[in-house]
């Protein structure tokens, strides 16, 4: 019997191993946003630490990977166009570069930093974002995989998705952040429901307490739901400043919408 070529793995004959490991370590670093060690990359991989420590080199090479100042790793600048990317993929337009300018000028109009974010295989991609001008802004991030069932962004994309998946996702177990994250089947769908009838979804802590926000749907040319915008604030504001903020992320997803319309432009095409 002849021995296995060396890019071949005995149970998988068709997969490059390295390729595997490749994708093993940026996992583990996705669940790490503010990096990881090398020898925790060493028993996590399962792999030599000479191997590790070439797949980070080759990595940070192409800035898919950051060597922090500690000598720990983190995801590189490089996914994030590969994030926004996925957009156009998925909705068969660049909805990125159109909507960056919508998204710049919301952050001016709120002063809170803000997102566009859309379903990427049963949970919430953030596409693109734009930071707030405020001295307290938060800090939003491209490339981030968020759940499905918190987060105002979050529900408006399951408030649109078709039943079938929606019962897909709402079948998989669910961990609740904050007593007031929805874990409760009946209750999400309750929530789904009103942030389908209302048009727009508010987070009042449901990833952190004191971190509130307001979503509103990105729609295509026919009227089907494939983005949401969103806008994200330390709670503690008035109840004028709050509404003031989903007014303006309101304003945006629809004019977003609109220009997506007036190019018709629709997911798939």
């Amino acid at each position: 019997m002849s021995a296995a070529k060396p890019d071949e793995d005995d149970g998988h004959p068709h997969r490059i191993p390295a390729i595997d490991r490749m994708m093993d370590v940026l996992a583990i670093l996705e669940q790490r946003p503010m990096g990881t060690t090398m020898r925790e990359l060493v028993d996590m991989v399962g792999v030599p630490r000479s191997t590790v420590y070439r797949l980070l080199n080759s990595l940070a090479a192409h800035d898919m990977v950051t060597k922090l100042a500690n000598g720990g790793y983190r995801l590189g600048p490089r996914l994030l166009q590969f994030a926004a990317a996925i957009a156009v993929d998925t909705t068969g337009f660049d909805l990125v570069a159109l909507a960056t300018p919508h998204l710049e000028k919301l952050c001016r109009l709120s002063g809170e930093s803000c997102r566009i974010s859309a379903v990427d295989h049963g949970t919430t991609l953030v596409l693109a974002t734009a930071q707030g001008t405020r001295e307290y802004a938060l800090t939003a991030k491209a490339g981030q995989h968020l759940p499905l069932y918190a987060g105002a962004a979050s529900k408006i994309l399951f408030s649109s998705l078709p039943a079938p998946e929606r019962d897909e996702v709402l079948d998989q177990p669910r961990t609740a952040f904050t007593d007031r994250t929805l874990t409760d089947r009946q209750s999400l769908l309750e929530e789904l429901e009103t942030v389908r009838r209302q048009g727009w979804s508010y987070d009042g802590g449901e990833f952190s307490i004191n971190v509130h926000s307001y979503g509103a749907p990105i729609f295509d040319s026919r009227q089907h739901v494939v983005a949401a915008v969103s806008s994200a604030y330390l709670a503690g504001k008035t109840a004028a400043e709050a509404d003031s903020i989903r007014r303006h992320v309101i304003a945006t997803a629809e004019e977003i919408s609109a220009e997506i319309l007036s190019l018709g432009w629709y997911a798939g095409q």
